[in-house]
């Protein structure tokens, strides 16, 4: 069973054996923005984009290919940050309503 790992380009960069591995293992690789900021949200489309071809760009000298989806961080999505995936081709993948392992004790 194959699976989607969404990257920190910054780290991506720093563990690309990590990555490989990955890879190797017959799972794909998406973005999870360049430096994972908090506040990411909150930034115009310019700052937003060029974080993501940040990611993009580390996310890519670990494997070839760029990541064709998005994961944001802190799971947070406006219109913003909707354009700037469109415009670099970016899914913006989103988690489920019913996903709640982080709320219910004893969840996996």
């Amino acid at each position: 069973m194959a699976a989607t790992f969404f990257l920190i380009g910054h780290k991506a960069e720093r563990h690309r054996r990590w990555c490989a591995a990955i890879l190797d293992a017959g799972h794909t690789v998406g973005v999870h923005s360049y430096a994972h900021d908090r506040l990411f949200a909150l930034r115009g489309e310019r700052r937003v984009r060029h974080d993501l071809e940040r990611g993009i760009a580390d996310v890519r000298k670990t494997h070839g290919p760029p990541p064709d989806a998005l994961s944001a961080p802190i799971g947070h999505t406006n219109p913003t940050i909707a354009r700037a995936a469109d415009a670099l081709g970016l899914v913006v993948v989103g988690w489920t309503i019913g996903g709640r392992d982080g709320s219910r004790p004893g969840a996996p």
